[in-house]
């Protein structure tokens, strides 16, 4: 898991913005509390322009803080 995580991490540095979010997507279907990957599921949406998406990742990773 968190192999995946900092995968996707590399990954949004590197500004592959897709792939990041598919390795937040694998992190949080085998641990949906996983704060980090919303935060930056979160990020990445921001970067793709999906406002409301951002929106509501980073605001359920405040949830589980």
């Amino acid at each position: 898991m968190w192999t995946n995580l900092t995968q996707a991490h590399n990954l949004f540095k590197l500004a592959d913005y897709q792939t990041a979010m598919v390795h937040c997507n694998e992190v949080l279907a085998l641990d949906s509390a996983q704060t980090k990957a919303y935060q930056l599921r979160g990020v990445i949406r921001y970067e793709l322009q999906d406002f409301v998406g951002a929106g509501e990742d980073l605001r359920f990773s405040l949830s589980l803080a």
